[in-house]
């Protein structure tokens, strides 16, 4: 959606909450880029139109997605040639439905805990047709096997995204403009994605331990970032200060916040508040991700 100058991102981000969920506002300059799930899409087209024009417009029946996509996670055969196909590994039904509706052809159940193998990623690459085929690893550990699989693909035109978590992935498929007829442009602009959001885990430590010179408590929450832990912390809230440390909220345009799928006590509200009592202007978004492992995946755009 194209802008024009009275529009105000935290009013209409305010506003857009009342009428759906997975709400993602990014505004850059006159052009605001919108997710949101919705029961009721008129709604939002109607009052989105009073800021101005749609540039580009995705309405997609997510149910119907889902129920396709969890049916069978087996590649579909041979797709029509697009200018950009992606294939994604996600951790998560909530995350493999976002990916879905950012246009990603092949989503496939993996990482961390039950990492992909080069053949899965192989099949994916083999049901696509496209000048580009993009390949999410979306953890460290998924990096070799896609390499092996491109390599037995024997494809020159398929793309390593450098996305080592799923919210990096989230953020780089936001970031495209699929109506954007120069491949090249689009490749860019996924890479910059990736690198564009600082990614910050949060999980309960199940033993007493130390790891990576931080001392983890059982029944606390174990904060990471690029792999290792950085902090370990009595609540959810606490993880806002160790942002903070890290000065990831300064001067950051968002943050957007994963929940996950066995998350327990965490208050949307509570975390929201903490957040904007440090960095007023900075705005929040949460989505169901419903991932397994981590209790919050938390990217910042930067």
């Amino acid at each position: 959606m194209r802008c024009k100058t009275a529009f105000c991102v935290a009013e209409y981000t305010q506003t857009l909450y009342g009428l759906g969920d997975s709400l993602v506002v990014v505004q850059n300059d006159s052009i605001v880029k919108v997710h949101v799930h919705t029961k009721t899409p008129a709604d939002i087209i109607s009052y989105s139109q009073q800021f101005g024009e749609f540039v580009s417009f995705k309405l997609d029946n997510m149910q119907l997605q889902h129920d396709e996509l969890y049916a069978d996670a087996t590649p579909t055969p041979k797709a029509p040639h697009k200018p950009i196909a992606m294939i994604a590994i996600s951790n998560g039904e909530g995350i493999a439905d976002l990916f879905s509706s950012f246009g990603c052809d092949v989503v496939i159940d993996g990482g961390q805990t039950m990492n992909t193998s080069a053949q899965e990623i192989l099949d994916a690459i083999g049901s696509l047709s496209a000048d580009k085929i993009v390949v999410y690893p979306n953890h460290e550990n998924i990096f070799k096997a896609a390499e092996q699989a491109v390599a037995l693909s024997g494809q020159s035109n398929v793309v390593i995204m450098p996305a080592k978590s799923v919210m990096q992935c989230y953020y780089s498929m936001a970031m495209d403009i699929a109506d954007c007829e120069d491949v090249e442009q689009r490749l860019r602009m996924l890479e910059n994605g990736c690198h564009a959001i600082a990614v910050t885990s949060v999980t309960q430590c199940v033993k007493n331990c130390v790891c990576n010179g931080v001392v983890c408590l059982k029944g606390e929450y174990v904060v990471i970032s690029d792999g290792d832990p950085i902090a370990c912390v009595p609540t959810y809230l606490d993880v806002v200060q160790v942002l903070l440390d890290r000065h990831l909220l300064e001067n950051a345009e968002m943050c957007i916040v994963f929940c996950g799928k066995d998350v327990i006590g965490f208050s949307e509200e509570e975390f929201q508040k903490a957040v904007e009592a440090q960095s007023p202007m900075l705005e929040v978004a949460f989505v169901e991700g419903n991932q397994r492992i981590y209790d919050l995946i938390i990217g910042v755009v930067i």
